[in-house]
């Protein structure tokens, strides 16, 4: 499961400003502004990178973590291929 994943689910919305709302039409601005487009390309950005990465990735070389979330038990149930 990626990490974009997990933040597409878990996140209602990713405006980061009024215009990315669909009431955009209240902002003057709405026309002649490129903060839009700015945060755009840094959102699909984030989003990139995110989907990068997994949970599986976070965890793998973190013994502590992979304690405190239940893994390491996970694997020791489970049989053997």
């Amino acid at each position: 499961i990626s990490l974009f994943d997990v933040v597409r689910v878990t996140e209602e919305s990713f405006a980061m400003a009024e215009c990315f709302e669909n009431d955009a039409a209240e902002c003057p601005l709405v026309d002649s502004c490129a903060l839009n487009s700015a945060l755009r390309e840094a959102l699909n950005a984030f989003f990139a990178v995110l989907s990068r990465y997994t949970i599986a990735d976070l965890v793998a070389a973190r013994p502590n973590v992979r304690h405190l979330l239940g893994i390491d038990l996970l694997e020791q149930r489970a049989p053997a291929a």
